[in-house]
């Protein structure tokens, strides 16, 4: 699911090259433990399917709950554990689901030729699991490849691929209905944007899937942003605030405090925007997120200029430099 909430209101989020290395690399050695568990010859009970199935399904939580706070080395590795589980006992459509999570990793990770892999296996083992759902999200996942190469027409096509699999299931739908709002608005077709954006925060308001709820509603203040309509704007961003702490979201929650700052200056509110700032500094701060606390510390020190704060803006403009300083080490 394309997330907008990802990096501020717009733009990627640029990731270390040393953890592109380590993420490479946990990769490999999970490939090699699936490879070592694929030799093993002892005979598959039916509760050893089970036990497998679960124990599956509680490294995809893990996984998630890592991928939710932008820890992604965490993420892969308990995701290849579900996988190798997956694998181990031919839960073809379990398999699916872990490469389709894999592959999200990596789109997070910038690394977009190793999740279109994953995602192309996962589009497959989708269709030996006659599995519509993880077919139509393999899908959605690389529209969003498409989406990020600059690719918005192609993104659309394979969207509306997405569709129709998706019928009969609503959390899938939903994200197909987000990503396609996401590529329409950017095509110009804001109406057709906004009710893919409503329908979908529909959907996910209805299965208290907090996470994804917040993104709708992150993007749909983007696009009252875009139309002037500010008060609009604040609201959508202040409820896609909510929904990120319901879900421990950390880097939707920095993102959100940096939208509503955004909305509040336009507004003329400057106080209310600079607490706002601050705090999405703090949180990206907490998140380790490199390229989120230089825009909230750009953003501060700009903003205390503003209001006089002649003392605050030194202050961080001097973090500021620290953190340039500091970059590459």
């Amino acid at each position: 699911m394309i997330d907008p909430s990802s990096s501020g209101m717009d733009g990627c989020a640029r990731v270390p090259r040393k953890f592109r290395a380590a993420v490479r690399a946990i990769g490999t050695a999970a490939f090699a433990a699936v490879a070592l568990a694929a030799c093993s010859s002892a005979p598959k009970t039916n509760t050893i399917v089970v036990e497998a199935k679960n124990r599956a399904a509680e490294y995809a939580e893990l996984g998630n709950s890592f991928l939710a706070r932008g820890r992604l080395e965490e993420a892969l590795s308990f995701h290849e554990q579900a996988l190798r589980e997956n694998r181990s006992v031919d839960n073809v459509e379990g398999i699916a689901a872990s490469l389709n999570s894999i592959g999200r990793i990596y789109i997070a990770a910038g690394m977009l030729e190793r999740a279109e892999t994953e995602l192309r296996d996962a589009l497959e083992y989708g269709r030996i699991a006659a599995s519509d759902a993880q077919r139509a999200l393999a899908l959605a996942n690389l529209g969003e490849i498409r989406w990020l190469s600059g690719e918005a027409e192609g993104a659309l096509e394979l969207f509306e691929q997405a569709m129709p699999l998706a019928a009969r299931d609503d959390a899938v739908r939903a994200i197909v209905l987000h990503d396609r709002a996401v590529v329409l608005r950017a095509l110009g077709r804001r109406a057709e944007a906004r009710s893919d954006f409503m329908a979908a925060q529909g959907i996910n308001q209805k299965l208290s899937r907090w996470t994804e709820l917040a993104a709708n509603w992150y993007a749909l203040a983007g696009l009252s942003r875009s139309e002037g309509l500010l008060e609009d704007a604040l609201v959508w961003a202040e409820k896609a605030l909510e929904a990120d702490k319901r879900a421990e979201h950390s880097s939707g929650i920095a993102a959100d405090l940096e939208a509503s700052g955004t909305i509040l200056k336009e507004l003329g509110r400057k106080e209310e925007a600079y607490d706002r700032y601050r705090r999405a500094f703090d949180v990206w701060l907490a998140a380790e997120n490199r390229e989120g606390t230089r825009r909230a510390l750009e953003a501060l020190a700009a903003l205390a200029d503003e209001l006089g704060k002649a003392v605050e803006a030194a202050k961080w403009r001097s973090l500021l430099a620290s953190l340039e300083t500091g970059a590459d080490r």
